[in-house]
């Protein structure tokens, strides 16, 4: 007996039919960037204009003081003898403010408070603390004048009364050899400066020395000149021999 002829399996698959390759990309468009909306977007500014005839404004209210009568009576009476428009009657009445006077700087306090304690004269008129004397405390001047009874803070001069010199002399080293007293200037003109000699006037000098020494070796040594004596060279010694 013939078996049956083997059937092959086959797989039949679906055919893909390759569509045309397309640009996923849009195309260019010059005025997209006018169509994106902004992430956030704010709500348009109403603004208000100008001149709105809906907005009515309300004139401001001036409230004026009352007049008392008499102020009344007055204006009543300036207007009927034709005064009214003048500012020297039409002026009401004015009070003169008495400023407060310091008790310290004796002044007007026209500021406040605080202002006029930081002025010049109210700080000048404070009390002020004085340093301590300078004196030395270990000079013997000093003792004596304490001992005397005077007082170096106190800030007073010499004497009883206070009226002397309130600070010692000050003391200045004396460079020169003139005597106390003497004037400067009387002394600056005797005193005469010493000249500066050139080459001529010291040769001179020199020569005039050198003579001299030989002279005083001459007589020294005995070295008498005889002609003077003898020699009738000397007016008046013509005879002696």
């Amino acid at each position: 007996m013939d078996s049956p002829p083997s059937k092959s399996r086959t797989t039949l698959r679906p055919s893909r039919s390759r569509s045309p390759r397309r640009d996923d990309s849009p195309p260019h468009d010059s005025e997209a960037w006018r169509r994106i909306r902004p992430y956030h977007r704010h709500p348009p500014i109403h603004f208000i204009p100008a001149s709105d005839p809906s907005t009515t404004t309300l004139p401001p209210t001036i409230t004026t003081p009352k007049k008392t009568p008499a102020e009344d009576v007055a204006a009543n009476y300036l207007a009927i003898v034709g005064l009214a428009g003048n500012p020297a009657f039409s002026a009401g009445p004015t009070e003169t403010v008495i400023p407060t006077v310091c008790d310290i700087c004796k002044l007007p306090i026209t500021t406040s408070m605080t202002d006029h304690e930081r002025s010049t004269a109210h700080q000048a008129a404070l009390p002020h603390s004085f340093p301590p004397h300078p004196h030395p405390r270990r000079s013997v001047g000093l003792k004596v004048l304490e001992k005397a009874g005077w007082d170096p803070d106190a800030r007073v001069g010499l004497g009883r009364e206070g009226q002397g010199r309130r600070y010692p002399i000050k003391a200045v080293e004396k460079k020169d050899r003139i005597g106390v007293g003497a004037d400067l200037e009387e002394v600056k003109k005797a005193v005469e400066k010493e000249k500066k000699l050139g080459v001529k006037e010291m040769a001179k000098l020199e020569n005039a020395k050198r003579k001299m020494r030989e002279k005083m070796n001459s007589e020294l040594s005995g070295n008498i000149d005889w002609s003077l004596i003898d020699g009738g060279k000397h007016v008046g010694l013509e005879g002696l021999k």
